[in-house]
């Protein structure tokens, strides 16, 4: 594993560029993140000429993956723990609620279509339901992984019974990029916690998805027969999280998804 050697910027093109520096590393990787953010990965050496011309040369690329970077962030709005936000929950939104409660620890309850933050009586105030609680996030987040281990393991069971086999080890994970996981020679399976948010039928396709795995390496015709036999629906599926995975944001700290500038 490469040792990272330090974490720099440089000015280019009006914006700062992040640098990180990797000792042995061969070539250079360019990053444009959700929020904005330019990341270049370079071996130490490297000279800040070099490092201008290599941005230089990919001027093009580099913004227009801006420009679809604004476009994300347009989809998104920063969660701030506010009454009255909205949060998703199996494919439903839920809105925020505060109330004071007999209890010394923070945690949240679903009472109808809302998701109520039970507060210590020793942290109420009057007017706490006024402003914004972001500091209370992760209780937030302990309330969805929860609601996953307790709804998502039971559901990737059903479907191993679904499709008739299965793998040695289940894991569910905050993954930043994948909605699943396949290692088939250690027979094992990664499911994103953050599918909690999603409908169960969405869930559901994620895991067979994944079972496929275990058969097919690739996503040829015999992979895609196998997960349409076994979840038919599997397109109206892959459609919702297309559409919808703007609305999953919440788990995200605002600072991966927002410009300061915005």
């Amino acid at each position: 594993m490469h040792q990272k050697d330090k974490t720099t910027s440089i000015s280019w093109n009006s914006r700062g560029v992040r640098l990180e520096r990797i000792p042995r590393l061969r070539g250079y990787k360019i990053f444009v993140q959700p929020n904005s953010t330019i990341l270049l990965k370079i071996p130490s050496g490297w000279s800040d000429t070099k490092i201008l011309e290599t941005l230089g040369s990919h001027r093009d690329w580099i913004e227009k993956c801006l420009q679809k970077a604004i476009e994300i962030q347009s989809q998104f709005h920063p969660y701030m723990l506010v009454e009255g936000e909205k949060y998703l929950l199996l494919g439903e939104f839920y809105c925020l609620r505060f109330e004071p409660a007999e209890q010394k620890k923070y945690s949240i309850v679903v009472k109808g279509q809302t998701l109520v933050v039970q507060v210590p009586q020793k942290f109420w105030r009057e007017g706490f339901s006024s402003f914004p609680h972001p500091g209370l996030k992760k209780y937030l987040m302990q309330f969805y992984n929860t609601q996953a281990e307790r709804l998502l393991v039971p559901l990737f069971w059903k479907s191993v019974r679904t499709v008739g086999y299965g793998p040695k080890h289940l894991s569910l994970r905050n993954q930043k990029t994948l909605w699943g996981s396949c290692s088939r020679h250690r027979s094992a399976i990664q499911i994103n916690k953050k599918l909690i948010a999603a409908p169960l039928f969405v869930s559901e396709y994620v895991m067979i998805h994944e079972l496929a795995h275990l058969k097919f390496s690739n996503h040829g015709a015999g992979f895609w027969a196998e997960v349409e036999k076994n979840c038919p629906n599997y397109k109206q599926a892959e459609e919702w999280l297309s559409k919808n995975h703007y609305l999953f944001s919440f788990f995200e700290n605002n600072q991966d998804l927002f410009s300061s500038y915005l």
